[in-house]
């Protein structure tokens, strides 16, 4: 130990006690916990990828979340909010009550209710078996042998679902098993072929198709101390949920950005609890879109009974 680092033996261990406190209350941290999006290969030839789903801590088997996600040309980046829905449907969420109130009003402003309607995903523990990214990375950095979240989309939880659902020939809850009787989940990923049309022209998307369970029970590993230690690696969902969700001013903060806070500023205020009071004060209304006015508003149906029907009619707004 040089002379500058001496007599700093207790500072130092307190602040590895600090900074480990802040980690324990913060709970996530991202990077660690959730597997890298797996990437995409061609249509002819996907990128293969092997897991075995597992429970959760709390022996949760997947949780499905609800998010808002668009580019902030106010914050020139990705804004990201978890969805109040995602804990129980009929909370009450200001971004999802913008949305239907800009449904209400002109193709413009339908075109900006896509931007931030609400979208879907699910989340689950996940012992990695195969990532072909792994060729590349010292072995540190590899994923296989370890146990992330993964983070997949509808078209990945309807396999699943399907395959848990199917009393004849499914696997049921075998599909979360770490041992004999599991099933691994060979994930396949290919691509689309090119937008024609549309604002995604040209691009083309994943496509999960070609996913499927094995056809044969297996275990994730030979050793039992081996499995031990992938069940002690798992993650708790509730806790991952928890650590995504924004304070109430923050959100509101994006909305007033967003030019959308005057469509559900009276709505914000007698159902949401914020820190700030400032943000109940009478704002000068900036470019607020068409649909943002007091006739609209008054004839915009409650937005928990619209959803479904919203959210089926703004998918077909993508071509516009």
């Amino acid at each position: 130990m040089s002379k500058w680092m001496k007599d700093k033996t207790e500072l130092f261990k307190k602040f590895k006690e600090e900074k480990n406190a802040e980690k324990e209350n913060s709970g996530i941290n991202r990077s660690e916990m959730v597997w890298k999006t797996p990437e995409k290969g061609t249509a002819e030839n996907p990128k293969t990828y092997i897991l075995r789903l597992l429970m959760d801590v709390n022996d949760d088997f997947y949780r499905t979340m609800s998010y808002h996600m668009f580019y902030s040309t106010a914050n020139e980046k990705w804004v990201f909010i978890l969805c109040n829905k995602t804990f129980n449907f009929t909370n009450y969420c200001p971004l999802c009550a913008a949305v239907s109130k800009l449904y209400t009003g002109s193709s413009e402003d339908k075109k900006v209710a896509y931007n931030f309607k609400r979208k879907v995903k699910h989340c689950c523990n996940a012992y990695i078996s195969k990532d072909p990214r792994d060729a590349d990375k010292i072995e540190e950095e590899k994923s296989e042998g370890k146990v992330y979240i993964y983070e997949f989309p509808t078209k990945v939880e309807s396999k699943i679902k399907g395959e848990m659902n199917d009393s004849e020939y499914g696997a049921g809850m075998n599909l979360f098993d770490p041992g004999k009787d599991g099933f691994d989940f060979i994930l396949k990923v290919g691509a689309t072929k090119p937008m024609q049309e549309g604002a995604n022209k040209g691009k083309s998307f994943p496509d999960y198709g070609d996913s499927k369970f094995a056809n044969r029970p297996s275990a994730i590993a030979d050793s039992d101390d081996v499995i031990e230690t992938a069940m002690e690696g798992r993650h708790d969902l509730t806790k991952y949920l928890d650590s995504m969700v924004k304070d109430d001013d923050y959100v509101i903060d994006i909305l007033k950005k967003e030019m959308l806070y005057d469509l559900v500023k009276t709505e914000v205020e007698s159902r949401m609890k914020l820190k700030d009071p400032s943000y109940l004060v009478e704002q000068e209304v900036v470019d607020t879109p068409a649909s943002s006015t007091e006739t609209s508003v008054e004839q915009e149906p409650d937005s928990n009974v619209s959803d479904l029907e919203l959210m089926k009619e703004l998918d077909e707004l993508d071509s516009l």
